[in-house]
């Protein structure tokens, strides 16, 4: 099981690394609820420059995970501008 969860993570590492890399900035553990819930709702870059910072908060929240929720949102704060780590793609 372990394993398998490893697999996975690396697989969604390595495509989130060819078709979304602004999300491997802003997550520093992808297997991590809150990255989770906010790629379930940004699942493209697209979908990720078009949330606004309480969609973004929202997702957190759901996430429930207290991996560093505040680090990824300050890390790229503000999220609806330009220059957001989810943004830059």
């Amino acid at each position: 099981m372990i394993w398998t969860r490893q697999r996975q993570s690396n697989q969604l590492r390595s495509t989130l690394r060819e078709f979304y890399p602004a999300a491997l900035v802003a997550f520093d553990q992808l297997a991590s609820r809150d990255a989770l819930a906010v790629l379930s709702i940004a699942a493209t870059p697209a979908a990720g420059r078009l949330l606004s910072v309480s969609k973004i908060q929202s997702a957190l929240g759901r996430g429930g995970g207290n991996d560093g929720s505040s680090n990824a949102l300050s890390r790229s704060t503000p999220r609806c501008g330009p220059s957001s780590s989810l943004h830059r793609i």
